[in-house]
């Protein structure tokens, strides 16, 4: 091919002008022509084209790395299926297979370190669980608590005033309407007592008063005494 008066024109043997441009060490061809003007004109628009087009990155290739196959191996809930990709770093991340039949994706250095063991359900059964032995030790203090206060002060259930919500206008009666019958009980020292369930609301405030003179009169006299 012999060169020509412009920059990235050559003739062909055929009498053609052929136009190509460079960028980025890669050789661009732009057609062949008829006329020196067609491909200085083509040449000129691919310089507008590509000279003021921002560098591409050069990214690195992805390192290769030796690792060792993991497929079929178990680590905690997790069975391995098969390797899913390799990461820009070169890491391997293999596909697995929860107990609670979910499948996730796992760097594989995660599951030889035994970093994950799971798809996340061991974790947030971990933490159910946690939240249930906080809540249970928080409510036995509480009852704990309430007990004691009671045992210590055994006169504050005689000066327990009615509920709002109480329909029965009498301390320690109430209606159940899953039994449909009135129940009567008393508090004794922090413990509840169950007085009895009856089909007349007489008789729950009957037996509520009686229990009153059993439990909590003496205790209103030894009150009085001191």
């Amino acid at each position: 091919m012999a060169k020509t008066s412009v920059k990235g024109v050559t003739i062909t043997k055929h009498g053609k002008y052929k136009a190509g441009i460079t960028i980025q060490n890669q050789l661009i061809h732009l057609g062949y022509y008829d006329t020196l003007e067609e491909a200085a004109k083509a040449r000129k628009e691919a310089e507008k084209k590509y000279r003021n087009r921002p560098a591409p990155r050069n990214r690195p290739a992805p390192r290769r790395v030796n690792y060792t196959d993991l497929s079929g191996r178990r680590f905690g809930r997790l069975e391995v299926i098969r390797l899913e990709r390799i990461g820009e770093n070169g890491q391997p991340y293999w596909l697995c297979k929860c107990d609670c039949n979910n499948y996730c994706s796992v760097a594989g250095n995660n599951l030889m370190s035994k970093q994950t063991r799971s798809c996340g359900c061991l974790r947030r059964e971990r933490s159910r669980n946690f939240a249930l032995k906080n809540r249970e030790s928080l409510n036995e203090a509480i009852r704990e608590g309430v007990k004691k206060y009671h045992e210590e002060n055994p006169y504050v259930a005689l000066k327990r005033k009615k509920r709002a919500d109480n329909k029965s206008g009498v301390v320690g009666v109430r209606f159940n309407k899953k039994i449909k019958k009135w129940v009567a009980n008393i508090t004794v020292n922090g413990k509840q007592i169950y007085l009895g369930s009856y089909e007349d609301k007489a008789d729950a405030v009957q037996a509520r008063k009686a229990a009153e003179e059993k439990y909590h009169k003496p205790l209103l006299e030894d009150n009085d005494n001191e």
